[in-house]
């Protein structure tokens, strides 16, 4: 698979996570509790932000790759990859501090469920999104 395609596959599957996010938030919100609720707002929100981030993504991708014909795509895939790899590694870095932040958001603003449904659900959305970043980076290798 070229890189091209496979960008457009992660931007794909990060746009699939996303409405999955938003649509299990919505339903979190029909469970009783504080708890859920926390846990809602940050799957709907994770979810509009993974939306727009595979949105925009798609945009520049296709916005690249349409000024460039197939001898010039060819010769751009060592940098895509190079320039993909770093974002996704990158990134990685940032979704163990959104996993940390999460953790501590439920265990140190907590008791309340609200905030304890809070930190869990950023705990999850990071956890999701270092799994995404760190198997796509690898496949990069």
């Amino acid at each position: 698979m070229d890189i091209w395609t496979f960008q457009n596959t992660i931007t794909r599957r990060l746009t699939w996570w996303a409405w999955a996010s938003i649509a299990l938030g919505a339903l979190s919100m029909l469970l009783v509790g504080d708890f859920w609720r926390g846990m809602a707002f940050q799957f709907i929100g994770w979810g509009f932000i993974n939306l727009g981030i595979a949105y925009f993504g798609s945009i520049n991708l296709q916005r690249r790759a349409g000024k460039l014909d197939e001898k010039q795509k060819k010769a751009a895939e060592p940098q895509e990859t190079r320039n993909l790899a770093r974002l996704l590694w990158t990134n990685a870095r940032f979704d163990v501090f959104y996993m940390l932040g999460g953790a501590a958001v439920a265990r140190f603003i907590g008791p309340d469920p609200f905030w304890v449904g809070t930190g869990i659900g950023i705990f999850i959305q990071g956890t999701f999104l270092l799994i995404f970043d760190w198997l796509h980076a690898r496949t990069l290798k």
